[in-house]
């Protein structure tokens, strides 16, 4: 079952050749991750990350190559396109179920957790997070607001969404998605 999708769209460094690339990258449920170079014609198993269950993969948009994967086991980085990979030391829980990375370029990762929202900084050095106040339910879907990266949203799973205004600090209700 596949339980993450990611296009890379290409080296950011070199805008005219952005959408060249069909590279697609699938982290699944229980087979681990894998990876396209031709638009899901055909794909490899991205046999060095180790955990077989991934939940979220996401891009760097400042250095294209590097990648993040929300696994069962926590948060794994690769600065290759995912040839090799590491778990990031003091990677909070035992669940990474969702990613977002604040795109102003100042090394911040946010992760969704079974307890709540953790907050990555300094390029992994630190861990944050008072994962509290979002209590009672996994987080499983994180956005940072483009325009001002101190505005994340938290969707947790049955539908009630969080914001917060200050960088993950404190969290307000921001309502029930009700389809």
């Amino acid at each position: 079952r596949i339980t993450a999708l990611l296009a890379d769209s290409g080296d950011s460094s070199v805008p005219a050749l952005d959408h060249q690339s069909q590279a697609l990258y699938a982290g699944t449920s229980g087979g681990g991750a894998f990876r396209s170079l031709d638009g899901g014609g055909t794909w490899r198993p991205l046999v060095a990350l180790a955990e077989r269950t991934v939940y979220t993969l996401v891009r760097d948009p400042r250095v294209s190559q590097t990648l993040y994967a929300g696994t069962a086991g926590g948060v794994y980085k690769s600065a290759d396109r995912g040839e090799r990979w590491e778990r990031l030391d003091g990677s909070p829980g035992a669940a990474a179920l969702s990613l977002a990375i604040d795109p102003a370029g100042a090394g911040i990762l946010y992760v969704g957790t079974p307890d709540g929202v953790a907050k990555r900084l300094d390029e992994g050095r630190r861990w944050s997070g008072d994962t509290s106040q979002l209590s009672g339910g996994a987080i499983v879907s994180l956005a940072v607001d483009p325009w001002n990266s101190d505005t994340v949203y938290a969707g947790r799973f049955g539908g009630a969404t969080y914001r917060s205004r200050d960088g993950g600090l404190h969290w307000e209700d921001a309502g029930r998605l009700r389809p």
